[in-house]
């Protein structure tokens, strides 16, 4: 048998890695721009916005034709009697509310009419 006879087969691992690189980035990139489609279209965008600083648009709020004023405890500046005093009377508006409550274990705390209050003057 001469040299010319034997035939190997020939491997070639470059263009097969390749090949598999490839095919594995346009598998990824459609099925995260499915799941991107999915989460835009069903809604779900719309759950994020309940993370805190994050308001809905004007066009989506409610006009229930008063005024609301959230309070905010500024978490800079400086700490003195007068700030005190003024965190511990909205506190206990929010705390009076709470404690109306029947069943303070339920689900209706952590409903957002009790979690978001207003301050009405």
């Amino acid at each position: 048998m001469s040299q010319e006879e034997v035939v190997k087969p020939e491997i070639n691992g470059v263009r097969n890695l390749l090949l598999l690189t490839i095919i594995a980035t346009v598998i990824a990139v459609a099925t995260t721009m499915l799941g991107v489609y999915i989460y835009v279209s069903s809604g779900d965008i719309y759950l994020d916005r309940s993370l805190p600083g994050l308001l809905p648009d004007a066009s989506e709020q409610e006009d229930n034709g008063r005024e609301e004023e959230q309070y905010i405890f500024r978490d800079y500046g400086t700490v003195n009697k007068g700030v005190l005093d003024d965190f511990l009377r909205h506190f206990d508006v929010v705390e009076g509310e709470v404690r109306e409550f029947a069943e303070p274990f339920s689900d209706a705390p952590l409903l957002d009419e009790s979690l978001i209050f207003v301050i009405e003057d």
